[in-house]
């Protein structure tokens, strides 16, 4: 009976024990498997946190070279800005010029070129202000007019310049001689591109001349109007740069009338021709007396304002009579606008005469700053060229005044106090202006002693030259280097059709041309020299730019960036350059940019792409995890299923042993 139970309860022994090595070897596993989920996890995690490490740190370095980067470049002044030397930055439209950049090549290579001027027609605005009074030298303005008129008909014929012209003529009062020699009226024509259709009227503009039979004869001299009327003209063309627009005027100077306010009868008229007048004529005239005997105190108390501050400051009268009305009723009639005002209709010489004494007399006192026509109308004309000049115009101004000294029997100038030639070095010295005389009394004026052709050469050379001299300046870009090739000059430079030679002066120093003396020492007409630190150059123009003979200079530049986009082949161009009239301006290129489009290879579909996984770190972790997990789920699942399969085993026998036992 012991024997019987004992060897059932021993097989049940050795099933159960079984079972307990089964559970412990699954809980064994199990361990193993937590540490090596926690150890791949602490990978990902540590592999996840130096990524992240990394790309701050790069960012970071970025940052820090970009505003580095930033500190170093160059940077580009605006508009209206004067440097230290004096050169003033303007517009980068004004000078015709051009930089350009071809299209990359296959080895990702593209070659720029800068001109100067691009190619493009040369534009010009002159307008001629021609004095028609009695005592300037009408005859020889006129022939010199039509020689300087021939002069530009000569080079637009080249194809090269595009030259507009404006003719103004004035007595008492301005005019566009154009609209008049051509019957259009006492209208604003304006500037006229000088072709060979054009020519013949030009002409007969210059020849338009002033008489007691027109009917826009007023006699007298008034230049404040002229100038003022030829800024118009010269304001209305919006295609042609500043720079390039020239006014020259051609005058005696002795000048006494000025557009101002007159009352009649109690009612005020705004720019009529007027003067001054002390009641004792019936027209306004030189020999009307003033308090200032120079014109530099004329002008200190004009700039003051101790002139203006007078009462009888605005009283002025009607610049003349005129011979039987003839300046009265051609001013009113045909010059202002709107016609004859009704009120005026009925004035005659004698009520005219009546107002002269009375409401447009001024009282002159000892010692007071009371002044006359001509000191209002030059310092009038003062501040019409001072408009000129601050809107970029070149101002040019020939005296044909008489000084005694050939032949003349008076001397208006002396009488007026050498105020007119002192007004001209005036000009000359605050407006940059060219001043031009027949007479060699004052040697102060720089080109006195000249003649009205002479003058008139000044005027073409300032056409035909770009400038005198220049420093072109460039950066080349951040994502490019200069293409070398061991030996030999980078750059090439070409003077109109002609390539010059470079000339090696020492490390990365070329010169071009031909060797010059200028301001008393030997030098090459360009030198070139590159900065490999900076990445830059300076090209030195010692020589004018002719507008017919353009400098090219080109180099080539290789695209180091390997991603698609568009890239700014300089970081700045600038041309800083010096004028025949000694202005120094500075003016930026524009930035050409090329494209490059990156050759992407087709994937397949199978293969990641190793870039993708390096450059997303925390992706790749998030898979590696996951297949960690999978891994985890598989091992538990075959423990799982294992541990089941033996303790079905051992219930079969527990229960096998339960039914042996019932038989028995």
């Amino acid at each position: 009976m012991q024997q019987y139970y004992k060897k059932p309860f021993t097989i049940l022994a050795v099933f159960l024990g079984v079972f307990f090595c089964l559970w412990l070897a699954q809980t064994s596993i199990q361990a193993e498997e937590t540490d090596s989920v926690q150890e791949v996890t602490s990978t990902v995690e540590t592999s996840v946190q130096s990524t992240e490490t990394d790309t701050v740190q790069e960012e970071t370095s970025t940052t820090e070279t970009s505003s580095q980067t930033e500190e170093t470049d160059p940077v580009q002044e605006e508009a209206g800005t004067v440097e230290e030397d004096g050169t003033l930055v303007i517009d980068e439209n004004n000078t015709d010029k051009s930089k350009t950049a071809t299209d990359l090549d296959e080895n990702k290579e593209t070659e720029v070129t800068l001109e100067i001027p691009s190619g493009e027609t040369y534009r010009a605005d002159v307008v001629l202000v021609m004095d028609k009074s009695a005592y300037s030298d009408v005859d020889n303005i006129e022939a010199q007019s039509k020689a300087l008129l021939d002069s530009f008909m000569a080079k637009v014929e080249t194809g090269n310049y595009s030259i507009n012209l404006g003719v103004v003529v004035f007595d008492g009062w301005a005019h566009d001689a154009y609209s008049l020699s051509q019957g259009l009226g006492d209208v604003v024509t304006g500037l006229v591109n000088v072709n060979a259709d054009t020519y013949d009227s030009l002409l007969e503009a210059i020849m338009y001349k002033f008489n007691s039979d027109s009917e826009y004869y007023i006699g007298g001299s008034n230049t404040e109007t002229a100038v003022r009327l030829a800024n118009r003209m010269l304001a209305a063309d919006t295609q042609t740069p500043d720079q390039n627009k020239n006014l020259i005027l051609l005058s005696d100077f002795e000048s006494y009338i000025y557009s101002g306010p007159i009352t009649i009868n109690g009612q005020t008229y705004e720019m009529a021709p007027v003067s001054k007048n002390n009641g004792h004529y019936t027209l306004a005239s030189l020999e009307f007396g003033s308090s200032y005997s120079s014109w530099a105190d004329l002008l200190s108390d004009w700039q003051s304002g101790a002139i203006q501050s007078r009462d009888d400051f605005n009283t002025n009268c009607f610049m003349r009579w005129g011979n039987e009305g003839a300046s009265w009723s051609n001013f009113w009639n045909n010059i202002y606008p709107g016609g004859m005002p009704a009120e005026l209709a009925g004035i005659t010489e004698s009520y005219f005469q009546y107002l002269m004494d009375t409401e447009w007399a001024i009282t002159q006192t000892a010692g007071d700053n009371y002044v006359n026509g001509n000191d209002i109308s030059l310092l009038m004309t003062y501040e019409a060229l001072k408009e000129s000049y601050e809107r970029g115009y070149k101002i040019m101004a020939f005296s044909t005044s008489h000084d005694g000294t050939d032949g003349e029997n008076y001397n208006w100038n002396q009488y007026l106090r050498n105020k007119p030639m002192d007004f001209l070095e005036q000009i000359q010295n605050d407006f940059n202006a060219h001043i031009y005389g027949r007479t060699s009394t004052d040697s102060d004026i720089d080109n006195w002693g000249t003649t009205i052709g002479e003058s008139f050469d000044d005027i073409n050379y300032n056409i035909e030259y770009l400038f005198e001299e220049a420093e072109l300046t460039d950066y080349i870009g951040d994502d490019f280097d200069l293409v070398e090739t061991a030996g030999t000059c980078p750059f090439t430079l070409k003077i109109g059709s002609q390539t010059l030679t470079p000339i090696s002066l020492g490390s990365d120093v070329w010169a071009f041309g031909s060797l010059i003396e200028k301001d008393g020492e030997q030098m090459y007409q360009y030198v070139l020299t590159y900065d490999r630190s900076e990445e830059m150059f300076v090209l030195q123009i010692n020589v004018p730019v002719k507008v017919s003979d353009p400098l090219r200079l080109s180099y080539r530049l290789l695209l180091t960036a390997d991603e698609t986009g568009d890239y700014p082949t300089n970081k700045l161009a600038s041309l800083k350059y010096t004028t025949e009239w000694n202005e120094s301006f500075r003016e930026y290129f524009e930035v050409p940019y090329v494209h490059y489009e990156k050759e992407v290879p087709q994937e397949e579909e199978t293969t990641p792409l190793n870039d993708e996984s390096e450059s997303q770190p925390a992706e790749k972790a998030v898979q590696t995890a996951a297949a960690v997990s999978q891994q985890k789920s598989g091992v538990q699942t075959s423990v799982n299923g294992f541990t089941a399969f033996w303790m079905i085993i051992a219930l079969a026998a527990f229960g096998g042993i339960v039914c042996m036992k019932k038989e028995r």
